[in-house]
């Protein structure tokens, strides 16, 4: 037999063992690794909720019915001009990306219902101030009843945000669309504001 092919045989334990080979060798052990890769997406998004009023910060105002905010005593029965009123909404509102929220009066003012036959002296419509504060900004719309149509402010936020979206409205005392002090036409006055929340 070649010296290089030897073969050493030995009982140990009953068991027979069998080396070949002029040099003892050992097979290294083998590594396997699976990698496994999870993705996934948070498509942008915004979530805005209903307006509640802040306790305590409004006057001359009805409880709400629904998104319905209703003058308590909107002609001074007095002075037969306006009465001042004001309130305070808020709004759990979030956004996870860079966002603009939209603050929007469909009618520029508090217009008298129906088709308004415009009197010398009286006014038909009152204006207002709302106020949008959110993410350490603010805007705010002026609705000067000057003429019906819509009007919006843009509030522009670079980044995500959360927490209660506030929106602050008011009418001072004698403000019409004839002039401060001037008596407003019997009748029932309106109009919608707009908060629209959306990511960029």
């Amino acid at each position: 037999m070649p010296p290089d092919r030897a073969l050493l045989h030995a009982l140990c334990g009953g068991a027979l063992i069998a080396v070949a080979g002029g040099a003892f060798t050992f097979a290294a052990a083998q590594e396997k690794t699976v990698v496994v890769t999870v993705t996934g997406s948070a498509e942008q998004s915004c979530s805005l909720g209903q307006p509640e009023p802040d306790g305590g910060a409004q006057s001359n105002f009805d409880a709400p019915s629904g998104s319905i905010f209703s003058i308590s005593v909107l002609g001074d029965p007095v002075t037969l001009s306006t009465r001042a009123a004001s309130l305070t909404l808020e709004m759990e509102a979030s956004c996870n990306s860079a966002h603009r929220v939209l603050l929007a009066s469909d009618g520029n003012g508090l217009w008298r219902n129906g088709v308004t036959t415009p009197v010398a002296g009286f006014g038909s419509a009152v204006p207002y101030r709302a106020s949008l504060l959110w993410a350490d900004s603010e805007e705010s719309l002026i609705a000067e009843a000057a003429q019906r149509r819509n009007v919006e402010r843009e509030l522009l936020v670079s980044g995500p945000s959360a927490g209660q979206m506030r929106l602050e409205f008011a009418i001072a005392a004698g403000d019409t669309n004839a002039g401060t002090g001037a008596p407003l036409l019997a009748g029932e006055y309106s109009d919608v504001l707009r908060v629209t929340l959306e990511s960029q």
